[in-house]
């Protein structure tokens, strides 16, 4: 079987997951006994995961923190303590 086109071409179309779940799947020689339809399915939830996990990454990369000045409120809200009367 000619894999080496067909990676090359997984990686030229940007399906990464794909690429690197096949690269696994070949050599796992469990996968050999499976029917098509689930390699073909395997094949697809680990691009989908690595989508997920790619936009998740970019999302995480971009948040800001932020920065903020003056006295805390911890401060100013902290319980007081309650006064006996000594009466």
């Amino acid at each position: 079987m000619m894999t080496q086109p067909l990676l090359d071409t997984l990686r030229h179309l940007k399906l990464t997951g794909m690429h690197d779940a096949l690269a696994h799947q070949l050599t796992q020689p469990d996968t050999y006994d499976l029917p098509f339809e689930d390699c073909l399915g395997m094949l697809l939830d680990r691009e989908v995961l690595h989508r997920d996990n790619r936009r998740l990454d970019r999302l995480l990369h971009s948040t800001h923190r932020l920065t903020l000045k003056g006295e805390s409120m911890r401060k100013n809200t902290a319980p007081k303590t309650a006064e006996v009367d000594p009466s």
